[in-house]
């Protein structure tokens, strides 16, 4: 009774305004509230996670300053043991643009309050053909035009309910996971004319799809995928992984991660 529900509190404030549509999956829906927003300001909540309370009154005194404003991730884990993510405190556009296309703080949309101007000035949107990363392609081009933004680790806003096992990143495929480098072909067309400046945080996500594609395929789908590709050099080589601080795990691991997308490009 969710949407009998939303209509009631429509119906008691003015304020409240509902909209219904066919499940067309969260790009679809966030894209839906985008496109009737009012407000100056945006906000985005996943249907099984949940705000602290007054969170929005946490962000309030920020906002004049700010077009982005980031706070803290509480996860709930499925045995409840609950933990903050990682989010660096800083206000400098270089290190947190490094630290966004490296997958290394939060890069998901949740937990921050933008500027509406934002999404309309850049026409941002979400891409709904992508089950997982376009919040990272969506939340990285917020942090690049914001003129203003600041991360307050310390302030925790959001609580993430990881025990969702139905959830799509509880439901990770080799489909999927190919998903994260067409998002890295999105920002590097972002970040084009300063691409250099971002080498090593490209180097890094680079490895990181690498252990993903690796980790989610045996070797014969891995194959078909890369004979497909136009561009499959470009998109993972022993420069990238070699070149990037990620931990693949054990040594072996990295070795059997190169051997394979090298038998791989053999049989191109």
């Amino acid at each position: 009774n969710s949407l009998n529900i939303c209509n009631e509190y429509a119906m008691r404030d003015c304020r409240v305004r509902v909209f219904d549509k066919p499940n067309g999956g969260v790009s679809s829906a966030r894209n839906l509230g985008l496109d009737n927003a009012m407000g100056e300001y945006i906000m985005f909540i996943d249907a099984d996670d949940r705000l602290v309370p007054n969170a929005l009154e946490m962000f309030l005194p920020y906002t004049p300053d700010y077009d982005f404003v980031r706070m803290n991730v509480m996860v709930l884990n499925a045995d409840g043991s609950t933990q903050k993510l990682h989010l660096v405190a800083t206000q400098n556009k270089k290190e947190a643009m490094d630290l966004s296309i490296s997958n290394s703080i939060i890069v998901g949309p949740i937990s921050a309050l933008f500027r509406r101007s934002l999404f309309e000035d850049h026409n941002i949107r979400f891409d709904t053909k992508l089950q997982i990363g376009e919040d990272w392609i969506v939340s990285t081009q917020l942090l690049y035009y914001a003129k203003s933004f600041i991360f307050l680790p310390e302030k925790v806003a959001y609580i993430y309910d990881k025990s969702n096992e139905a959830s799509c990143t509880n439901n990770l495929s080799f489909a999927k996971g190919i998903q994260h480098y067409y998002a890295l072909q999105k920002l590097e067309e972002l970040v084009a004319e300063e691409r250099e400046q971002y080498d090593k945080a490209f180097h890094h996500t680079k490895a990181y799809i690498a252990r993903v594609l690796w980790l989610m395929t045996d070797r014969r789908e891995m194959i078909e995928w890369f004979k497909v590709q136009p561009n499959v050099k470009e998109l993972l080589s022993f420069k990238d992984i070699l070149l990037s601080n990620y931990s693949l795990g054990k040594k072996h691991r990295l070795f059997r991660c190169l051997c394979k997308i090298h038998m791989a490009r053999l049989r191109k």
